[in-house]
């Protein structure tokens, strides 16, 4: 049985990887480890989707996924915050913007 996630970081996406991938090394080097992230991409352009499956190539931890939010929902921050809440699995969630 898998063990129960703590923690759901949910981090909406709309390019802007820079600003990103900083954010996710913060999140990465954290001590406490049993935590999700969850990316919710609104539609990010094929070059910056690209450095973010770079990125997670590079640091090889499944706790990091990018999901695509479904296109019939409304864009914008809080509906990926809000679809995140939907598919997090963690017993707390924490948003991260």
């Amino acid at each position: 049985m898998d063990e129960e996630i703590e923690i759901s970081v949910i981090i909406p996406v709309f390019n802007r990887v820079d600003l990103l991938i900083n954010t996710l090394d913060s999140v990465k080097n954290q001590t406490f480890e049993n935590f999700e992230v969850l990316l919710i991409d609104d539609g990010s352009d094929s070059k910056n989707r690209k450095r973010i499956f770079s990125y997670f190539e590079k640091i090889n931890d499944s706790r990091f996924k990018l999901i695509d939010k479904p296109k019939e929902l409304l864009k914008g921050g809080n509906s990926s915050r809000n679809y995140g809440f939907k598919i997090s699995r963690g017993r707390y969630v924490k948003w991260f913007d």
